[in-house]
């Protein structure tokens, strides 16, 4: 049949399977950098978990104590640290009073305090030395992470501190910038409940204030009921801004999320109509979350810095230029406020009020309840950023899963265990080092021809198909395959050769179902040869700079090859040498026979081959077995020069075992060293001038 001119050669075959070789090894990563890069996203994502569980657990706490305890508790679990401090500024703004503290033996009642020492926002790392350590020299910190929270007003309330000992500095690990924005938003968390509880204690105490003075007939009766009435709504209000918090933490999404804070906003404030917003700085507007009572709104919202000039909630009267710019909302009256992100910059806004058309029928909304509806719109600000950052490392998590399980189809990565090293960063051209191990060449038979009636993409097909059945047996014996060699696969064992002659036999005895299958789909079969040898190799890193590979250099690996191509001489599917049966821990376990010691091509020193017969069929192999006795003897008459007698015995070794391709080679080859007898010293050796 007549060959079309327009199918690749062979060697353009081989170039293909080189440059997609080179294109994996372009790809090389390493699966210790990316399963770091996971374990710190996983470490990230906990942290903010244990601070999720302690705001739920925090809003359920009654004493000022219990609620410093828990809070330190926590630091110390989310942060792994050793020691805590929650104070608070008193005196005028001169010192800190001691709240509470964990892991410290003694600590003064009070500390120095400047505020200075906090202008910047956020959390802050010190060292021993430092300013603020040197002037609270009395705790033995060696490192401290501090981070203030605020009034109402956003003046400071106080700071918590946690942090390393000099004691305790080698067993801890050191502090990174990495936790300041995790360490920010849990002091933020911290000092937002404190400032709720000691609002709602003072509510609590006014109204019992005022149940007093009404037994004790200081005011009238009727203004006691006003007074009691709005104390009443007041507490109640805070209450359901607590309720509120417990509940948006088992949101389950952004949208239930930002529907259960527009709904308690309307409940808590009796209002009609309110407005979830967040900051796009792309285009600088406002975009809807979500919205309650209106009818219709705009996606988008005009935005303009001056109008959130101030932290706290202010009252948006009609005729503002921020109403004017929201026209199509038709706002009345609305409380507006913004909210921040984990590094204080603006995030977004929430505003609730009453619309034009409302008016008549909700009343004005009123001074005394500013601080309330800037207190829920912080807390309903800062879950919301901690939803965003968790979505954020939960989608990081899953895009690292993802690159982890794409890269490890192309790269060893044991290569980087062998060599010593953790990290690719770490690996140079010229990295290396000495091993024993053991080598696997699999190589398929009559690729030449099997490339020429499949084509390019079949072939490119095959192969992978082919390689699919082999690489998990290799994984699973305990080796990596090192190298994909166009038709022919490299895999070591760095463990011991009884793993790789293990997987020899589990790739010859799955490679039968698999060309049953493609025989039956009107496939070529994949024929292959499986060569192996062991001993003392060289492994590590070649390139020129610009890209590394991982390789290996030395005899093992040569022999290892040639071996394999000895398959094809002998006319039998594996083969192993002397060296890899020197070094098996089971010998009695493993089934082969001696069949020739030979030179190969490339070297000067003999050595024995042998045959793995649970590679073969169980038939051929049980013809072996049964004249294996007979073909040692044969064998030893053939290396003792006597070829004729060696050539009777290999012919009734061939005609017991008719599936025996040695014994019929022996007997044209004695019959050969009969025609033509061996020059000189006949040693018994076999000297091939081919791989």
């Amino acid at each position: 049949m007549a060959v079309s001119d327009d199918k690749p050669s062979y060697e353009e075959l081989l170039a293909m399977c080189t440059r997609l070789e080179a294109e994996s090894g372009r790809r090389l990563v390493v699966q210790n950098d990316l399963n770091r890069a996971k374990d710190q996203v996983d470490e990230e994502l906990a942290r903010f978990q244990t601070i999720q569980r302690y705001i739920a657990d925090g809003l359920k706490i009654e004493t000022e104590a219990a609620f410093c305890e828990l809070t330190l508790e926590s630091v110390i679990e989310a942060f792994e640290v050793e020691v805590a401090l929650f104070l608070r500024v008193e005196d005028g703004g001169e010192n800190l009073r001691l709240l509470g503290q964990f892991g410290f033996e003694e600590v003064p009642e009070s500390l120095p305090y400047d505020p200075d020492w906090f202008a910047a926002p956020g959390s802050q790392i010190a060292e021993a030395g430092s300013e603020l350590l040197t002037q609270w020299r009395a705790l033995p910190f060696e490192q401290a992470i501090a981070c203030p929270f605020h009034n109402k007003d956003q003046s400071i309330a106080g700071i918590i501190v946690a942090g390393v000992t000099r004691e305790g500095s080698g067993y801890y690990a050191d502090l990174s910038d990495g936790l300041a924005s995790a360490f920010t938003v849990m002091v933020g968390q911290a000092g937002a409940m404190l400032t709720n509880r000691n609002l709602n204690g003072e509510l609590v105490q006014q109204n019992a204030r005022l149940e007093k003075e009404v037994g004790q007939h200081i005011v009238t009766q009727q203004g006691l009921i006003v007074a009691k009435r709005h104390v009443d709504e007041e507490l109640t209000r805070f209450q359901a801004i607590q309720r509120y918090i417990s509940g948006a933490l088992d949101s389950d999404s952004e949208t239930d999320f930002s529907t259960r804070t527009l709904e308690a906003i309307i409940e808590a404030f009796e209002l009609e109509v309110a407005v979830f917003l967040r900051y796009a700085p792309d285009n600088d507007t406002l975009s809807v979350v979500d919205q309650f009572g209106f009818e219709d709104v705009p996606e988008h919202l005009p935005h303009n810095a001056n109008w959130f000039s101030t932290s706290d909630s202010r009252i948006v009267s009609a005729g503002e230029a921020v109403f004017d710019a929201w026209s199509d909302l038709g706002f009345n009256q609305a409380f507006l406020c913004p909210y921040y992100d984990k590094n204080g910059a603006f995030a977004g806004a929430i505003a609730a009020g009453i619309t034009d058309e409302g008016a008549d029928f909700f009343e004005p909304l009123a001074d005394t309840h500013l601080s309330a509806f800037t207190v829920m719109v912080q807390q309903a600000g800062a879950l919301f950023i901690n939803r965003q950052l968790n979505a954020e490392i939960l989608e990081h998590n899953r895009a690292l899963a993802n690159l982890t399980d794409s890269y490890s189809r192309f790269v060893p990565f044991q290569f980087l265990e062998l060599l010593g090293r953790s990290t690719i960063q770490e690996i140079d051209t010229g990295d290396s080092t000495a091993l024993d191990m053991s080598v696997l060449f699999v190589d398929i038979r009559g690729f030449t021809a099997l490339s020429e009636r499949l084509g390019p993409a079949d072939i490119f097909a095959s192969l992978n198909a082919f390689l699919e059945v082999v690489e998990p047996l290799v994984t699973r014996e305990g080796g990596f395959i090192n190298q994909y060699l166009g038709d022919a696969v490299m895999a070591l064992f760095p463990k011991n050769a009884d793993a790789a002659l293990g997987c020899a036999a589990a790739i010859s005895g799955a490679a039968r179902p698999f060309n049953e299958a493609r025989l039956a789909a009107g496939d070529l079969p994949i024929n292959f040869g499986l060569g192996i040898s062991s001993g003392p190799l060289m492994l590590g890193a070649l390139g020129g700079g610009k890209r590394l590979d991982s390789n290996v250099i030395g005899d093992t690996a040569n022999l290892a090859s040639r071996t394999e191509g000895l398959t094809r001489q002998y006319g039998v599917e594996a083969l192993c040498t002397e060296h890899t049966l020197s070094r098996l821990e089971r010998p009695d376990a493993v089934d082969l026979r001696e069949i020739d010691r030979v030179v190969v091509k490339g070297r000067a020193a003999p050595v024995s081959i042998h045959e793995l017969l649970a590679c073969d069929t169980e038939a051929t192999a049980d013809q072996k077995r049964t004249t294996r006795n007979a073909f040692a003897a044969a064998l030893a008459l053939y290396r003792d020069g006597q070829f004729a007698k060696a050539r009777s015995a290999f012919a009734e070794c061939a005609a017991q075992a008719p599936d025996d391709n040695v014994s019929a080679l022996y007997v044209a080859r004695c019959q050969s060293l009969i025609d033509t007898p061996p020059e000189g010293e006949w040693q018994g050796v076999w000297v091939l001038d081919s791989k």
